[in-house]
């Protein structure tokens, strides 16, 4: 393999974990959106908030169709997060269980 593809993917692999660890150095709900707010245009931060509102309903067994239709969200677009979800390792899973137990949704 191409010395200099090995070396673009770990420094890709780096510049992943050092943006995961700057989301993880977050200690209120303030700094998150400040940060998230940032970095992101409001149109992702939406795209965001849709995903995962869409994700707790799947996580809940709701139809396609009225996630579709309370949600405005395509049906690909349910079909991947309910994909997500049933991996193993759904890192999406884990949060909303988490905030399950907490009351927080």
């Amino acid at each position: 393999m191409d010395k200099n593809l090995i070396d673009k993917d770990n420094m890709h692999k780096r510049n992943k974990e050092q943006l995961y660890k700057a989301i993880l150095s977050l200690n209120t709900v303030e700094e998150c959106m400040d940060f998230f707010e940032d970095i992101c245009t409001p149109r992702e931060i939406e795209s965001y908030v849709q995903r995962f509102r869409v994700a707790i309903r799947v996580y809940d067994g709701d139809s396609y169709e009225t996630i579709n239709i309370e949600h405005n969200a395509r049906s690909n677009l349910i079909y991947r997060i309910k994909q997500c979800l049933n991996r193993e390792s759904s890192g999406l899973k884990s949060v909303i269980e988490r905030l399950r137990e907490q009351g927080v949704v």
